[in-house]
């Protein structure tokens, strides 16, 4: 068995108090299955005659809402209502501003038992996962607060001369928040709470299936007393086209959840039973789709064999089932669709390496698909330069480290990468040469994925990508 679940789970779920809340609260939260999910534009509550069933990932015959589409008029008037509202919004200090996102906080902490148990029905996510991404959430919303009152402290003056130069940060005006099938709900808490932190107002574009936690959300911000029509949900059969129509009225559309995937260097000296405690976690939790998720190792030869050996072992030994199941380690994938993907991407690295477990479609219902493991891939091989979500792992033998960086920066997508090794001039090298804009260091990067997503990709340092920069220059003149 793994090692170390503790971590990540932020809560004890071997504890009988814990586990009969939860199992408390996915007994309540099944009562409520295959309601209607509304769209919200300018604070009214919206149900459409198109309709889309979003379904339990781990028992697709469960329908846990019907979920109102908006077709492209509908998110015109959505686009209009958040237009409306900015004028307001933008003038509200960041204190204020910063008061919603704190008070949301409170209310989903104090509301997590029950929202991670939608995320778990909904998602596919397991009991430890959905904890951790209600968790997340809670953090985002707080970190967007705490960097609101920052911004809300002062601005930089500075006197030359004759002239007053003041610098103030003002928002983009109107944005979008994407969110697809695959992201996660503490990823759009993220980027929709950075955006109203910046004094933006949004409208959330979610999926079929991400639109019933989305719903969750808007509630607690209802609670919290965010002013109608700052943050709209309307729901889309197809993001493409959603997109199409957001771009021409919006002044910015934060993409779609990343499928940015983590390309691992094992080093000869490296803790290898470590490493691949890390790597299985990172490879397969919510089943290979979470952002940064691992998709690729790459070892030195000297520890090939023996971080393979262990790896195929750990897997074989993964709990795979409905992630209502407390027992259950990896879930399903969240769709037909996403498991049809990564059963081709796997069949197509498996042509150009060796498959060694795994794979196959598990499950009378529900989107199961085992944990799988394909090793000696070459480098070039193309399937390894794809970011197919899934949980598919990809094992990869390099002469020595050097090589080793040099094929993950081949493999690898820019974006994440981590290294194993006791070696410290390795390890420095490893930090000039491997080309990744989040680099971890003997760990996985999706131990830290929120933090370092919410610091960087979701908005950046003090939400600074969702603001500009005003310069005022006043001419003092003299009173007479």
């Amino acid at each position: 068995m793994l090692d170390g679940a503790a971590e990540t789970t932020f809560v004890d779920l071997q504890d009988a108090f814990v586990r009969t809340g939860f199992e408390r609260e996915l007994l309540c939260v099944r009562g409520q299955l295959g309601q209607a999910c509304p769209l919200e534009i300018g604070g009214e509550r919206i149900l459409t005659a198109q309709r889309l069933l979003a379904r339990n990932p781990s028992a697709n015959e469960e329908v846990v809402a019907e979920v109102s589409m908006g077709d492209a008029r509908l998110l015109v008037r959505g686009l209009d209502a958040a237009k409306a509202a900015a004028a307001n919004w933008k003038r509200q200090s960041f204190t204020d501003r910063a008061r919603y996102l704190l008070r949301a906080a409170a209310f989903l902490r104090q509301r997590q038992t029950m929202l991670s148990a939608w995320i778990c029905l909904g998602t596919g996510m397991t009991w430890a996962e959905s904890t951790q991404e209600t968790r997340r959430a809670v953090a985002s919303l707080e970190a967007c607060g705490q960097r609101a009152l920052r911004l809300g402290e002062g601005v930089t003056v500075t006197y030359l001369g004759t002239d007053d130069h003041e610098q103030r940060y003002i928002p983009l005006g109107v944005g979008v928040v994407l969110a697809d099938d695959r992201q996660s709900f503490a990823q759009t808490v993220a980027q929709a709470a950075a955006a109203m932190a910046a004094g933006n107002t949004v409208v959330l574009i979610p999926a079929v299936q991400t639109a019933v936690t989305a719903s969750k959300w808007l509630e607690v911000m209802r609670l919290a007393g965010l002013p109608d029509g700052v943050l709209n949900l309307v729901p889309a059969a197809s993001l493409h086209d959603a997109a199409a129509v957001a771009k021409s009225h919006a002044k910015f559309v934060l993409p779609q959840g990343s499928s940015w995937k983590d390309t691992v260097v094992v080093d000869e000296q490296a803790a290898v039973e470590e490493a691949a405690q890390q790597i299985v976690r990172a490879a397969f939790g919510w089943a290979g789709q979470a952002p940064g998720a691992c998709a690729r190792v790459i070892a030195h030869e000297a520890v090939y064999e023996d971080l393979t050996d262990r790896l195929v072992e750990l897997t074989q030994q993964l709990v795979v089932g409905d992630a209502a199941d407390a027992r259950t380690q990896m879930g399903p994938l969240v769709g037909d669709a996403a498991r049809e993907a990564a059963a081709v991407h796997l069949a197509a690295c498996a042509r150009q390496g060796r498959l060694l477990y795994g794979g196959r479609s598990v499950g009378a219902q529900g989107w199961f698909m085992e944990p799988a493991i394909v090793g000696d891939l070459d480098a070039n091989a193309q399937p390894v330069a794809s970011d197919v979500q899934g949980p598919v792992l990809l094992l990869t033998e390099a002469p020595d480290f050097a090589a080793a960086v040099a094929m993950a920066n081949q493999a690898g997508n820019g974006q994440v990468a981590s290294v194993f090794s006791d070696e410290r001039s390795h390890l420095e090298d490893a930090m000039e040469r491997l080309d990744a804009l989040h680099l971890f260091v003997n760990q996985t990067c999706s131990q830290q994925m929120a933090q370092a997503w919410t610091e960087s990709a979701w908005g950046g340092p003090d939400m600074r990508t969702l603001m500009r920069r005003r310069a005022v220059w006043e001419r003092l003149a003299e009173k007479r």
